[in-house]
């Protein structure tokens, strides 16, 4: 028995020894990391514009003849299907950082980052934004660190804003690492 307990001790050490945190002692000039993507400075620019081609759709609610499909992170597109046979687009509603919506009677809700804006839906599916609420949506703590990331990263500058996710990239001179 008393040889169980050795053999369970040298198995915790060596875990705890697994588990040392090493300093960094050299720093690439050059590696593949994460770097920050921070809030567009045209992020509250919402609008109505002509038809484009959809790249990532997420959502999709029907409405009264429309589609309406949400392109993450893009915005909604307006598409008619008033002839079963026939899906035609119609247009194209900007929101940047949208990443949900929802319809309830003639009202459109979708996120615009941490805003969130209601519009009208009149006929024909004509949008009208009505009201904004400002920070509706709490920012996720987690976007301010890539916490899902072991290695490099670029170090986030809180004078350039609000971080809205992070993607792969050369960094020169990392400053930051985990």
């Amino acid at each position: 028995m008393p040889e169980k307990h050795y053999l369970l001790a040298l198995v915790c050490s060596l875990l705890l020894l697994g588990c040392e945190n090493f300093a960094l002692t050299e720093i690439p000039e050059q590696t593949q990391g994460l770097a920050p993507v921070y809030l567009p400075p045209d992020w509250q620019d919402v609008k109505t514009e002509p038809e484009k081609p959809i790249l990532s759709p997420i959502q999709l609610i029907r409405r009264e003849g429309y589609l309406l499909v949400l392109d993450d992170r893009k915005g909604v597109h307006l598409i008619d299907h008033t002839q079963a046979s026939v899906l035609k687009k119609t247009g194209f509603l900007k929101v940047p950082g949208c990443k949900k919506m929802a319809v309830h009677n003639a009202y459109l809700y979708v996120n615009n980052f941490q805003d969130l804006l209601i519009f009208e839906i009149g006929a024909g599916a004509v949008i009208t934004l009505k009201k904004r609420l400002e920070n509706a949506f709490n920012v996720d703590p987690e976007i301010l660190f890539p916490s899902h990331h072991n290695g490099y990263f670029e170090c986030v500058d809180p004078n350039r804003g609000q971080v809205v996710e992070w993607k792969d990239t050369i960094l020169t001179n990392p400053q930051c690492w985990r």
